[in-house]
Protein backbone atom coordinates (compact mmCIF):
# COMPACT_ATOMS: atom_id res chain seq x y z
CA UNK A 1 0.00 0.00 0.00
CA UNK A 2 1.30 3.56 -1.09
CA UNK A 3 0.52 6.79 -0.58
CA UNK A 4 1.51 6.80 3.33
CA UNK A 5 -2.10 5.32 3.84
CA UNK A 6 -0.70 2.85 6.32
CA UNK A 7 0.70 6.26 8.41
CA UNK A 8 -3.19 7.60 8.00
CA UNK A 9 -4.38 4.34 9.17
CA UNK A 10 -2.47 4.15 12.33
CA UNK A 11 -2.55 7.86 13.00
CA UNK A 12 -6.34 7.09 12.61
CA UNK A 13 -6.67 4.03 14.68
CA UNK A 14 -4.83 6.19 17.69
CA UNK A 15 -6.83 9.34 17.44
CA UNK A 16 -10.29 7.25 16.61
CA UNK A 17 -10.84 9.08 13.76
CA UNK A 18 -11.99 6.06 11.66
CA UNK A 19 -13.77 7.74 8.95
CA UNK A 20 -10.22 8.20 7.23
CA UNK A 21 -9.65 4.36 7.49
CA UNK A 22 -11.70 3.87 4.28
CA UNK A 23 -9.83 6.68 2.75
CA UNK A 24 -6.41 4.94 3.19
CA UNK A 25 -7.52 1.57 2.82
CA UNK A 26 -9.04 2.37 -0.52
CA UNK A 27 -6.86 5.15 -1.60
CA UNK A 28 -9.64 7.78 -1.78
CA UNK A 29 -8.89 11.33 -2.10
CA UNK A 30 -9.39 13.46 0.95
CA UNK A 31 -12.04 16.98 0.16
CA UNK A 32 -9.89 20.19 -0.19
CA UNK A 33 -12.26 21.98 2.67
CA UNK A 34 -11.63 18.82 4.90
CA UNK A 35 -8.13 19.05 4.46
CA UNK A 36 -7.72 22.77 5.14
CA UNK A 37 -9.99 22.46 8.02
CA UNK A 38 -7.82 20.08 9.97
CA UNK A 39 -4.12 21.45 8.88
CA UNK A 40 -5.46 25.09 9.50
CA UNK A 41 -6.04 24.03 12.98
CA UNK A 42 -3.23 24.14 15.74
CA UNK A 43 -2.91 20.73 17.13
CA UNK A 44 -3.27 20.36 20.91
CA UNK A 45 -1.99 16.80 21.78
CA UNK A 46 -0.05 14.00 20.43
CA UNK A 47 -3.37 12.35 18.33
CA UNK A 48 -4.20 15.56 17.29
CA UNK A 49 -0.75 15.97 15.44
CA UNK A 50 -0.84 12.67 14.17
CA UNK A 51 -4.04 13.21 12.11
CA UNK A 52 -2.41 16.30 11.17
CA UNK A 53 0.93 14.79 9.82
CA UNK A 54 -0.74 11.84 8.67
CA UNK A 55 -2.74 13.85 6.50
CA UNK A 56 -0.40 16.14 5.48
CA UNK A 57 1.54 13.15 3.81
CA UNK A 58 -1.12 11.22 2.58
CA UNK A 59 -3.52 14.53 0.91
CA UNK A 60 -1.16 15.41 -2.21
CA UNK A 61 -1.56 15.35 -5.52
CA UNK A 62 -4.74 13.05 -7.05
CA UNK A 63 -5.49 11.97 -3.55
CA UNK A 64 -6.83 15.95 -2.93
CA UNK A 65 -9.95 16.79 -4.41
CA UNK A 66 -10.65 20.04 -5.34
CA UNK A 67 -12.96 22.24 -4.11
CA UNK A 68 -15.99 23.90 -6.39
CA UNK A 69 -15.32 26.99 -4.31
CA UNK A 70 -12.46 28.03 -7.36
CA UNK A 71 -13.43 31.36 -7.81
CA UNK A 72 -11.05 34.18 -5.35
CA UNK A 73 -11.47 37.60 -5.52
CA UNK A 74 -9.14 38.43 -2.15
CA UNK A 75 -5.75 39.62 -1.98
CA UNK A 76 -3.63 38.07 -4.32
CA UNK A 77 -0.63 36.27 -2.13
CA UNK A 78 3.05 36.46 -4.05
CA UNK A 79 4.22 33.71 -5.47
CA UNK A 80 7.71 32.73 -4.21
CA UNK A 81 9.50 30.52 -7.19
CA UNK A 82 12.63 28.36 -6.44
CA UNK A 83 14.47 27.03 -9.29
CA UNK A 84 16.88 25.11 -7.76
CA UNK A 85 19.38 24.85 -9.53
CA UNK A 86 20.16 20.90 -9.39
CA UNK A 87 22.26 19.74 -7.02
CA UNK A 88 22.25 22.38 -4.79
CA UNK A 89 20.22 21.11 -1.50
CA UNK A 90 16.83 21.34 -3.09
CA UNK A 91 15.44 18.14 -2.28
CA UNK A 92 16.65 19.18 1.37
CA UNK A 93 14.53 21.90 0.94
CA UNK A 94 10.97 20.35 -0.27
CA UNK A 95 11.37 17.96 2.25
CA UNK A 96 11.71 21.12 4.81
CA UNK A 97 8.76 22.82 3.55
CA UNK A 98 6.69 19.34 3.12
CA UNK A 99 7.51 18.69 7.00
CA UNK A 100 6.04 21.81 7.76
CA UNK A 101 3.74 22.87 5.13
CA UNK A 102 1.27 23.02 8.22
CA UNK A 103 2.89 25.08 10.48
CA UNK A 104 3.66 27.00 7.18
CA UNK A 105 0.15 27.49 6.32
CA UNK A 106 -0.99 28.26 9.16
CA UNK A 107 1.05 31.40 8.96
CA UNK A 108 -0.14 32.46 5.42
CA UNK A 109 2.74 30.44 4.00
CA UNK A 110 1.04 27.98 1.35
CA UNK A 111 3.42 25.62 -0.55
CA UNK A 112 0.99 23.15 -2.29
CA UNK A 113 -0.25 19.77 -1.70
CA UNK A 114 -0.71 19.55 -5.63
CA UNK A 115 1.47 19.36 -9.18
CA UNK A 116 3.70 17.09 -6.90
CA UNK A 117 6.48 14.59 -8.31
CA UNK A 118 8.38 11.67 -6.92
CA UNK A 119 9.31 8.31 -7.90
CA UNK A 120 6.94 6.05 -6.25
CA UNK A 121 9.90 3.46 -5.97
CA UNK A 122 12.08 5.83 -4.11
CA UNK A 123 9.77 8.98 -2.39
CA UNK A 124 12.71 10.87 -1.08
CA UNK A 125 13.83 11.11 -4.64
CA UNK A 126 11.44 14.32 -5.38
CA UNK A 127 11.61 16.66 -7.92
CA UNK A 128 8.89 19.34 -6.15
CA UNK A 129 6.13 21.32 -8.22
CA UNK A 130 7.54 20.09 -11.32
CA UNK A 131 3.78 19.49 -12.91
CA UNK A 132 2.97 23.61 -12.97
CA UNK A 133 5.33 23.80 -15.80
CA UNK A 134 3.45 21.42 -18.05
CA UNK A 135 0.17 22.87 -17.32
CA UNK A 136 1.63 26.58 -17.91
CA UNK A 137 2.51 25.22 -21.35
CA UNK A 138 -0.58 23.37 -21.62
CA UNK A 139 -3.35 24.60 -24.22
CA UNK A 140 -5.47 23.17 -22.82
CA UNK A 141 -8.57 26.04 -21.14
CA UNK A 142 -8.79 23.52 -17.91
CA UNK A 143 -6.11 24.13 -15.31
CA UNK A 144 -6.61 21.94 -12.46
CA UNK A 145 -3.57 23.55 -10.94
CA UNK A 146 -4.79 27.24 -11.14
CA UNK A 147 -8.19 26.04 -9.82
CA UNK A 148 -6.85 24.36 -7.03
CA UNK A 149 -5.36 27.03 -5.98
CA UNK A 150 -7.89 29.62 -6.49
CA UNK A 151 -10.55 27.30 -4.22
CA UNK A 152 -7.42 26.77 -1.39
CA UNK A 153 -6.92 30.62 -1.24
CA UNK A 154 -10.98 31.11 -0.93
CA UNK A 155 -11.07 28.31 1.92
CA UNK A 156 -8.21 29.91 4.18
CA UNK A 157 -10.59 33.28 3.94
CA UNK A 158 -7.57 35.29 2.53
CA UNK A 159 -5.02 34.89 5.18
CA UNK A 160 -2.29 33.01 2.65
CA UNK A 161 0.17 35.92 2.15
CA UNK A 162 3.04 33.58 0.33
CA UNK A 163 2.64 30.64 -2.04
CA UNK A 164 6.34 28.95 -2.49
CA UNK A 165 6.69 26.70 -5.02
CA UNK A 166 9.82 24.39 -5.58
CA UNK A 167 11.53 22.28 -8.08
CA UNK A 168 14.68 22.00 -9.68
CA UNK A 169 13.50 20.49 -12.75
CA UNK A 170 12.30 24.65 -13.62
CA UNK A 171 16.07 25.12 -14.22
CA UNK A 172 16.58 22.02 -16.55
CA UNK A 173 13.68 22.79 -18.71
CA UNK A 174 12.95 26.83 -19.26
CA UNK A 175 9.59 26.46 -20.22
CA UNK A 176 9.04 26.63 -16.62
CA UNK A 177 9.11 30.87 -17.29
CA UNK A 178 5.68 30.48 -17.99
CA UNK A 179 4.63 29.36 -14.49
CA UNK A 180 4.04 33.11 -13.61
CA UNK A 181 1.22 33.23 -16.45
CA UNK A 182 -0.81 30.69 -13.49
CA UNK A 183 -0.99 33.48 -10.98
CA UNK A 184 -2.10 36.68 -12.67
CA UNK A 185 -2.00 39.60 -10.59
CA UNK A 186 0.36 38.29 -8.22
CA UNK A 187 3.70 39.83 -7.69
CA UNK A 188 6.69 36.95 -8.69
CA UNK A 189 9.62 36.53 -7.17
CA UNK A 190 12.36 33.83 -8.30
CA UNK A 191 15.00 32.49 -6.08
CA UNK A 192 18.32 29.93 -7.00
CA UNK A 193 21.33 28.89 -5.88
CA UNK A 194 24.52 28.23 -8.35
CA UNK A 195 27.28 25.99 -8.49
CA UNK A 196 29.92 27.02 -10.78
CA UNK A 197 29.49 25.35 -13.82
CA UNK A 198 32.72 22.82 -13.22
CA UNK A 199 31.77 21.70 -10.28
CA UNK A 200 27.64 21.53 -11.01
CA UNK A 201 28.58 19.31 -14.41
CA UNK A 202 30.87 17.17 -12.75
CA UNK A 203 28.04 16.32 -9.90
CA UNK A 204 25.03 16.74 -12.36
CA UNK A 205 26.38 14.37 -14.15
CA UNK A 206 27.11 11.51 -12.17
CA UNK A 207 23.25 12.13 -10.77
CA UNK A 208 22.30 11.35 -14.26
CA UNK A 209 24.39 8.26 -14.24
CA UNK A 210 24.06 6.83 -11.30
CA UNK A 211 21.61 8.49 -9.16
CA UNK A 212 18.52 7.32 -10.50
CA UNK A 213 17.50 9.73 -13.03
CA UNK A 214 14.30 9.26 -14.91
CA UNK A 215 16.24 9.87 -17.95
CA UNK A 216 19.25 7.51 -17.29
CA UNK A 217 22.99 8.68 -18.99
CA UNK A 218 24.74 6.13 -20.90
CA UNK A 219 27.34 8.02 -22.64
CA UNK A 220 31.18 9.45 -21.00
CA UNK A 221 31.33 12.56 -19.61
CA UNK A 222 32.72 14.12 -22.38
CA UNK A 223 30.11 13.54 -24.85
CA UNK A 224 27.44 14.31 -22.50
CA UNK A 225 29.30 17.75 -22.00
CA UNK A 226 28.71 18.36 -25.89
CA UNK A 227 24.76 17.63 -25.92
CA UNK A 228 23.37 20.96 -26.93
CA UNK A 229 20.82 20.94 -23.48
CA UNK A 230 23.99 20.58 -21.38
CA UNK A 231 25.27 23.71 -23.03
CA UNK A 232 22.57 25.08 -22.37
CA UNK A 233 22.09 24.60 -18.88
CA UNK A 234 25.76 25.72 -18.26
CA UNK A 235 24.88 29.57 -19.39
CA UNK A 236 23.36 30.87 -15.99
CA UNK A 237 23.22 33.72 -17.32
CA UNK A 238 21.23 33.49 -19.96
CA UNK A 239 18.35 31.38 -17.98
CA UNK A 240 18.21 34.23 -15.97
CA UNK A 241 17.82 37.11 -18.68
CA UNK A 242 15.31 34.57 -19.33
CA UNK A 243 13.02 34.92 -16.42
CA UNK A 244 14.06 38.65 -16.34
CA UNK A 245 12.22 39.30 -19.51
CA UNK A 246 9.32 37.65 -17.93
CA UNK A 247 9.68 39.37 -14.20
CA UNK A 248 11.96 41.68 -14.05
CA UNK A 249 15.75 41.33 -12.56
CA UNK A 250 14.73 43.07 -9.85
CA UNK A 251 12.54 40.27 -8.95
CA UNK A 252 15.48 37.47 -9.29
CA UNK A 253 17.46 36.46 -6.12
CA UNK A 254 20.31 34.60 -7.41
CA UNK A 255 22.76 32.83 -5.06
CA UNK A 256 26.31 31.09 -5.17
CA UNK A 257 25.61 28.27 -3.72
CA UNK A 258 28.96 27.23 -1.02
CA UNK A 259 28.42 26.65 2.27
CA UNK A 260 30.67 29.27 3.35
CA UNK A 261 28.51 32.16 1.99
CA UNK A 262 25.64 30.64 3.80
CA UNK A 263 23.82 32.44 6.72
CA UNK A 264 24.97 30.04 9.99
CA UNK A 265 26.34 28.19 7.24
CA UNK A 266 23.22 26.77 6.46
CA UNK A 267 21.31 26.47 2.91
CA UNK A 268 17.24 25.93 4.90
CA UNK A 269 18.42 29.51 6.99
CA UNK A 270 20.07 31.32 3.89
CA UNK A 271 16.70 30.26 1.76
CA UNK A 272 13.99 31.27 4.20
CA UNK A 273 15.56 34.67 4.96
CA UNK A 274 16.28 36.00 1.08
CA UNK A 275 12.26 35.20 0.79
CA UNK A 276 11.48 37.02 3.91
CA UNK A 277 10.16 34.19 5.97
CA UNK A 278 13.22 33.66 8.28
CA UNK A 279 11.77 33.70 11.51
CA UNK A 280 10.44 29.92 10.33
CA UNK A 281 13.74 28.72 9.65
CA UNK A 282 14.08 26.70 13.33
CA UNK A 283 10.86 24.60 12.14
CA UNK A 284 11.70 20.55 12.98
CA UNK A 285 14.33 19.39 9.96
CA UNK A 286 13.85 16.42 7.34
CA UNK A 287 14.96 13.19 8.84
CA UNK A 288 18.82 12.34 7.69
CA UNK A 289 17.62 9.74 4.83
CA UNK A 290 15.86 12.47 2.55
CA UNK A 291 19.06 14.13 2.44
CA UNK A 292 19.50 13.03 -0.98
CA UNK A 293 23.17 11.63 -0.18
CA UNK A 294 24.93 10.17 -2.79
CA UNK A 295 26.87 6.54 -1.99
CA UNK A 296 29.04 6.04 -4.82
CA UNK A 297 32.90 6.85 -5.78
CA UNK A 298 33.77 7.40 -9.60
CA UNK A 299 34.45 3.57 -10.06
CA UNK A 300 30.48 2.65 -9.19
CA UNK A 301 29.80 5.59 -11.55
CA UNK A 302 31.31 3.85 -14.22
CA UNK A 303 29.68 1.09 -13.12
CA UNK A 304 26.66 2.13 -13.27
CA UNK A 305 26.80 3.54 -17.22
CA UNK A 306 27.66 0.23 -17.98
CA UNK A 307 24.49 -1.01 -16.88
CA UNK A 308 22.27 1.96 -17.82
CA UNK A 309 22.94 0.54 -21.47
CA UNK A 310 21.85 -2.74 -21.02
CA UNK A 311 18.30 -3.73 -21.42
CA UNK A 312 15.52 -2.98 -18.62
CA UNK A 313 12.01 -4.13 -18.94
CA UNK A 314 10.36 -0.73 -17.58
CA UNK A 315 11.41 2.66 -16.33
CA UNK A 316 10.47 1.26 -12.76
CA UNK A 317 12.23 -1.47 -12.87
CA UNK A 318 15.29 0.27 -13.15
CA UNK A 319 14.58 2.98 -10.59
CA UNK A 320 14.27 -0.05 -8.25
CA UNK A 321 17.15 -1.45 -9.14
CA UNK A 322 19.36 1.47 -8.65
CA UNK A 323 17.44 2.20 -5.01
CA UNK A 324 18.69 -1.36 -4.17
CA UNK A 325 22.04 -1.11 -5.75
CA UNK A 326 22.49 2.32 -3.35
CA UNK A 327 21.96 0.81 -0.21
CA UNK A 328 23.47 -2.87 -0.46
CA UNK A 329 26.63 -0.62 -1.87
CA UNK A 330 26.35 1.99 0.97
CA UNK A 331 26.15 -1.19 3.64
CA UNK A 332 28.83 -3.12 1.73
CA UNK A 333 31.05 -0.08 2.33
CA UNK A 334 30.54 0.93 6.04
CA UNK A 335 31.03 -3.44 6.76
CA UNK A 336 34.85 -3.17 5.01
CA UNK A 337 35.74 0.17 6.48
CA UNK A 338 35.63 2.25 2.62
CA UNK A 339 35.40 5.62 3.65
CA UNK A 340 32.96 7.82 0.80
CA UNK A 341 35.35 9.47 -1.91
CA UNK A 342 33.77 12.46 -3.95
CA UNK A 343 33.28 11.56 -6.95
CA UNK A 344 35.46 13.81 -9.95
CA UNK A 345 34.98 12.85 -12.86
CA UNK A 346 36.81 15.65 -14.87
CA UNK A 347 40.35 16.64 -15.30
CA UNK A 348 41.76 20.45 -14.06
CA UNK A 349 42.43 20.87 -18.10
CA UNK A 350 38.38 20.18 -18.65
CA UNK A 351 37.31 22.41 -15.84
CA UNK A 352 39.36 25.27 -17.19
CA UNK A 353 38.07 24.70 -20.21
CA UNK A 354 34.72 25.05 -19.09
CA UNK A 355 35.06 27.91 -16.26
CA UNK A 356 36.77 29.71 -19.92
CA UNK A 357 33.67 29.04 -21.91
CA UNK A 358 31.79 30.34 -19.37
CA UNK A 359 33.86 33.53 -18.20
CA UNK A 360 32.65 36.01 -20.08
CA UNK A 361 28.72 35.25 -19.05
CA UNK A 362 30.01 34.73 -15.65
CA UNK A 363 31.27 37.91 -15.21
CA UNK A 364 27.78 39.52 -16.07
CA UNK A 365 26.03 37.27 -13.45
CA UNK A 366 28.52 38.56 -10.83
CA UNK A 367 27.96 42.05 -11.76
CA UNK A 368 24.40 42.29 -12.55
CA UNK A 369 22.83 39.37 -10.22
CA UNK A 370 25.45 38.29 -7.19
CA UNK A 371 26.51 42.38 -6.65
CA UNK A 372 29.59 41.53 -6.27
CA UNK A 373 32.68 41.56 -8.27
CA UNK A 374 34.51 38.05 -6.72
CA UNK A 375 31.15 35.45 -7.63
CA UNK A 376 32.26 32.64 -9.46
CA UNK A 377 35.78 34.17 -10.04
CA UNK A 378 35.89 34.74 -6.32
CA UNK A 379 35.90 30.70 -5.56
CA UNK A 380 38.72 28.61 -4.95
CA UNK A 381 40.88 27.83 -8.47
CA UNK A 382 39.57 24.03 -9.20
CA UNK A 383 42.13 21.25 -8.48
CA UNK A 384 43.26 17.96 -10.54
CA UNK A 385 41.12 15.25 -10.48
CA UNK A 386 41.01 12.78 -8.15
CA UNK A 387 41.93 9.09 -8.67
CA UNK A 388 39.48 6.62 -6.89
CA UNK A 389 40.54 4.82 -4.19
CA UNK A 390 39.35 1.57 -5.64
CA UNK A 391 37.94 0.16 -8.39
CA UNK A 392 34.99 -1.96 -7.75
CA UNK A 393 35.51 -5.48 -5.99
CA UNK A 394 33.78 -8.67 -7.15
CA UNK A 395 31.25 -8.50 -4.28
CA UNK A 396 29.98 -5.02 -5.75
CA UNK A 397 29.91 -6.79 -8.97
CA UNK A 398 27.57 -9.31 -7.57
CA UNK A 399 25.56 -6.79 -5.89
CA UNK A 400 24.95 -5.60 -9.42
CA UNK A 401 24.29 -8.35 -11.64
CA UNK A 402 22.26 -10.33 -9.10
CA UNK A 403 19.99 -6.78 -9.12
CA UNK A 404 20.02 -6.53 -12.76
CA UNK A 405 18.61 -10.44 -13.09
CA UNK A 406 16.33 -9.59 -10.45
CA UNK A 407 14.48 -6.87 -11.39
CA UNK A 408 14.99 -7.85 -15.40
CA UNK A 409 13.62 -11.55 -15.42
CA UNK A 410 13.15 -12.70 -19.02
CA UNK A 411 14.74 -10.20 -20.27
CA UNK A 412 17.12 -11.25 -23.57
CA UNK A 413 20.05 -9.53 -25.20
CA UNK A 414 23.66 -10.03 -23.99
CA UNK A 415 22.58 -12.08 -21.00
CA UNK A 416 20.05 -14.44 -22.70
CA UNK A 417 22.67 -17.25 -23.00
CA UNK A 418 21.98 -17.57 -19.16
CA UNK A 419 19.91 -20.56 -17.89
CA UNK A 420 16.42 -19.85 -16.83
CA UNK A 421 16.90 -22.24 -13.83
CA UNK A 422 19.75 -20.60 -12.36
CA UNK A 423 19.51 -18.86 -9.21
CA UNK A 424 19.81 -15.29 -9.90
CA UNK A 425 22.61 -15.47 -6.79
CA UNK A 426 24.60 -17.94 -8.69
CA UNK A 427 24.21 -16.64 -11.95
CA UNK A 428 25.41 -13.08 -10.50
CA UNK A 429 28.49 -14.56 -9.33
CA UNK A 430 29.43 -16.70 -12.03
CA UNK A 431 28.61 -12.82 -14.24
CA UNK A 432 30.91 -10.77 -11.43
CA UNK A 433 33.81 -12.94 -11.67
CA UNK A 434 33.88 -12.91 -15.30
CA UNK A 435 33.37 -8.84 -15.72
CA UNK A 436 35.09 -7.70 -12.96
CA UNK A 437 38.84 -8.20 -14.13
CA UNK A 438 37.73 -7.27 -17.67
CA UNK A 439 35.53 -3.88 -16.40
CA UNK A 440 38.51 -3.44 -13.71
CA UNK A 441 41.18 -3.74 -17.21
CA UNK A 442 38.81 -1.26 -19.10
CA UNK A 443 38.38 1.42 -17.00
CA UNK A 444 41.17 1.52 -14.09
CA UNK A 445 44.44 0.19 -16.23
CA UNK A 446 45.73 3.38 -15.83
CA UNK A 447 44.78 4.17 -11.87
CA UNK A 448 45.86 0.93 -11.21
CA UNK A 449 49.84 1.58 -12.76
CA UNK A 450 49.72 5.14 -11.70
CA UNK A 451 49.71 6.19 -15.08
CA UNK A 452 49.73 9.87 -16.66
CA UNK A 453 48.67 11.43 -19.66
CA UNK A 454 52.40 12.20 -20.35
CA UNK A 455 53.53 8.95 -19.76
CA UNK A 456 50.98 7.13 -22.36
CA UNK A 457 51.69 9.96 -25.01
CA UNK A 458 55.62 9.14 -24.30
CA UNK A 459 54.75 5.15 -26.09
CA UNK A 460 55.47 4.27 -29.82
CA UNK A 461 52.13 2.76 -28.84
CA UNK A 462 50.31 6.07 -28.31
CA UNK A 463 52.00 7.50 -31.10
CA UNK A 464 51.29 4.57 -33.77
CA UNK A 465 47.50 4.73 -32.76
CA UNK A 466 47.18 8.42 -33.35
CA UNK A 467 49.05 8.28 -36.68
CA UNK A 468 46.38 5.51 -37.73
CA UNK A 469 43.30 6.27 -36.06
CA UNK A 470 43.13 9.63 -37.79
CA UNK A 471 41.71 8.06 -41.16
CA UNK A 472 38.56 7.44 -39.43
CA UNK A 473 37.73 9.04 -35.69
CA UNK A 474 35.67 11.86 -35.24
CA UNK A 475 36.83 15.50 -34.42
CA UNK A 476 35.20 14.62 -30.75
CA UNK A 477 37.62 11.65 -30.03
CA UNK A 478 40.42 13.02 -31.81
CA UNK A 479 40.09 16.26 -28.95
CA UNK A 480 40.07 13.17 -26.10
CA UNK A 481 42.89 10.95 -27.49
CA UNK A 482 44.93 14.09 -27.43
CA UNK A 483 44.04 15.93 -24.56
CA UNK A 484 42.95 12.55 -22.08
CA UNK A 485 44.88 9.75 -23.43
CA UNK A 486 44.26 7.71 -19.93
CA UNK A 487 40.40 8.44 -20.35
CA UNK A 488 40.15 7.57 -24.27
CA UNK A 489 42.32 4.23 -23.76
CA UNK A 490 40.26 3.32 -20.60
CA UNK A 491 37.07 3.42 -22.38
CA UNK A 492 38.07 1.78 -25.39
CA UNK A 493 35.63 -1.43 -25.48
CA UNK A 494 36.38 -5.12 -26.94
CA UNK A 495 39.39 -6.90 -27.83
CA UNK A 496 40.72 -3.60 -29.24
CA UNK A 497 40.57 -2.01 -26.33
CA UNK A 498 42.54 -4.82 -24.31
CA UNK A 499 45.43 -5.19 -26.92
CA UNK A 500 45.99 -1.63 -27.42
CA UNK A 501 46.29 -1.26 -22.91
CA UNK A 502 48.33 -4.42 -23.19
CA UNK A 503 51.04 -2.94 -25.27
CA UNK A 504 50.77 0.43 -23.42
CA UNK A 505 51.38 -1.66 -19.98
CA UNK A 506 54.26 -4.01 -21.56
CA UNK A 507 55.93 -0.62 -23.49
CA UNK A 508 56.19 0.92 -19.84
CA UNK A 509 57.18 -2.06 -18.23
CA UNK A 510 60.47 -2.47 -20.48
Amino acid sequence: MANNAYQLIFASLLSRRFEYIISAVYLKPIQQEEWFFELLKKPTNTNEQLIQDALNSYARNSLIETSGKTVYNGIKPSVVIHFGSTKTGSTYIQHYLEKNRAELLRNGIWYPEVGLFWQLERPHKQAGHVRFTSEANSKNKEKKLRRHINAGLTLAGGKIHTIILSSEAYFLNRKSVNIPDLFPGSDIKLIGYLRRQDDWANSQYAEFVAGGAVGKVDVDIDSWLELRTTQERLNYFSYLELWASKIGRENIIAKIYDRGRFLKGDIVYDFCNAIGIGEYANLPRPVSKQYNDFPFNAAHVKGVRYFNSLPWSTSSNYLSFIERVSQAIDAHNNKNGYKPQKVDLLSKEKKSEILSTCRDDNLKLDQIYFECESGFTGLTVPKGQVKPDRQLDVAEWEILFENYFEFNPGVGGKYKEAPAKSSNKSRAKNKASEISVRFNDHIGLCNQMNLSDGQIISTKTYRIYCYCSSFFLSDRKKRKLSNRPVDYFSDIKGVEGKVIRKCIAWELCL
